[in-house]
């Protein structure tokens, strides 16, 4: 019969408690997750739990550094994504990017700490947020730092210095601007592909098995009705159109579904877009 060893509340001022788990009276490697009182999930030992209240706090420490302004908190379930813009922009064609990260954490194992790049676009007028997750531009980040760098503030009696602040926090910020810079090379990519198009077989072969609520209407009419173009179109006018559709056709996809839309978007139109 399983029963609850042991109750850990390190992270009890958030709602948090991780009960080690005993099974016939045995402790196993077992421990669940519990949060005000609901089961989030059943892990083993070695998972380090960092609460997303924990995470905001750590990642809203971490923008002064990097000259980052927080824009949202979006929570998906047991996961949250924090999302912020710096102040350097690229013009190409009718779109503005503003260049920018998010943070993603999640209580249930489903994700590591991890931070990736994120573009705000302006295209032709309406402004979304594109969360792009690709394995060359995504970090993982310390969680034993991350956790380190706020809880001696947490201390009743502990005074952080400026330098040990720094010292806590210096290996993140490093992380993240990995991820901005390698974010510009993304938007490089976007640029090139200003100047290049794609035929109707290319774009039958992109979006043949994608979800047709966020397919651009030409893209729609290729493959559903066999329609042949009669001009190219060009390749970045595609791409934004479909992250547009992605981030603002309102359905019941979650935010961590659409990034990964975003994700396979992108691989697609690495593949198959003309080389310049």
């Amino acid at each position: 019969m399983w029963s609850v060893y042991e109750k850990r509340d390190r992270w009890a001022r958030y709602g948090y408690e991780e009960q080690i788990l005993a099974f016939n009276g045995e402790k196993t490697r077992f421990k669940a997750i519990v949060k005000d009182g609901e089961l989030v999930t059943i892990t083993s030992l070695n998972y380090m739990l960092i609460p997303n209240e924990l995470v905001v706090e750590v990642a809203d420490q971490l923008a002064p550094a990097l000259n980052a302004t927080r824009s949202a908190v979006i929570y998906d379930n047991w996961k949250v994504y924090i999302l912020y813009t710096i102040p350097e922009t690229y013009k190409m064609k009718d779109t503005e990017v503003q260049m920018g990260y998010y943070i993603v954490n999640a209580v249930d194992g489903t994700s590591a700490l991890t931070a990736s790049f994120m573009a705000r676009v302006n295209w032709r007028g309406q402004v979304f947020d594109n969360l792009v997750y690709l394995r060359r531009v995504a970090r993982v980040l310390s969680p034993t730092k991350a956790v380190a760098m706020v809880h001696v503030v947490h201390r009743e009696s502990a005074k952080m210095s400026t330098e040990k602040v720094e010292e806590k926090t210096r290996d993140l910020v490093e992380r993240i601007k990995t991820v901005i810079s390698e974010g510009r090379d993304v938007v490089l990519l976007w640029r090139l592909w200003c100047e290049v198009s794609f035929d109707t077989e290319t774009i039958k072969l992109i979006y043949e098995n994608f979800p047709e609520v966020y397919m651009p209407a030409v893209a729609r009419s290729i493959v559903k009705q066999g329609y042949k173009l009669t001009n190219l179109i060009p390749v970045f006018d595609l791409y934004m159109e479909t992250c547009h559709k992605i981030w603002t056709t309102k359905t019941n996809t979650s935010p961590t579904r659409k990034i990964a839309l975003v994700r396979r978007l992108q691989q697609l139109f690495e593949e198959t877009a003309p080389k310049k």
